[in-house]
């Protein structure tokens, strides 16, 4: 029986990746995510602001009238809460998030890669957990049409809602920063990982 070659050579992911193209839209994708973050950190700045004389007119009401502005407290831990959840991408973007260093930048740079991108993985698991669990709780106050046992009486798919916003973007933030790592580390390039989302990439 007559055998041939076809010439066809089997396409890994390798080639995939090394077309600029592809890596230029990751690129552009985490630098406009990251600037984006930047903003909600502004707003957030802003609506700590108002939480602040919100609560402080609270007080002197109090005080000085015996009056009360309903929900002081309430507003307070839903308004914290979703700036918690935004700012998971802050913190992301400034790679604030806790680490153990002592050890990490005295290992070979292969090794600092694995640990670096196996910390983002769990740091993926941990926000997906956030977002399935997040989903399933504003779907059933939506369902319930449920409202916060409180005076103002507040449908709880609002705040819960806001949150979830918070928590998709963080979730959106580290998808794409996993996807660049992985780029990064089948072309080889962990120099530039190591800079860019390594122990002193901040």
């Amino acid at each position: 029986m007559e055998t041939f070659e076809s010439g066809l050579k089997p396409i890994g992911l390798e080639p995939l990746f090394q077309r600029g193209g592809l890596m230029m839209r990751i690129k552009r994708l985490v630098v406009f995510i990251d600037s984006s973050t930047r903003y909600w950190a502004i707003a957030a700045g802003w609506v700590l602001l108002f939480l602040t004389l919100y609560i402080t007119a609270d007080v002197i009401l109090r005080k000085l009238f015996q009056k009360s502005i309903q929900g002081s407290d309430e507003v307070g831990g839903y308004t914290l809460a979703i700036l918690c959840a935004f700012g998971f991408s802050w913190t992301l973007k400034n790679r604030a998030h806790i680490r153990l260093n002592l050890v990490l930048k005295k290992l070979p740079a292969t090794v600092q890669v694995f640990i670096n991108f196996l910390a983002y993985f769990i740091l993926a698991g941990f926000a997906y957990a956030l977002l399935w669990r997040g989903a399933s709780m504003v779907i059933e106050s939506a369902q319930l049409s449920a409202t916060a046992p409180t005076p103002l009486l507040t449908p709880l798919i609002l705040p819960q809602g806001i949150w979830l916003l918070g928590i998709i973007w963080f979730s959106v933030h580290l998808t794409l920063y996993l996807i660049q790592l992985v780029v990064l580390i089948i072309q080889k390039k962990y120099g530039e990982f190591l800079q860019d989302y390594g122990v002193d990439s901040d």
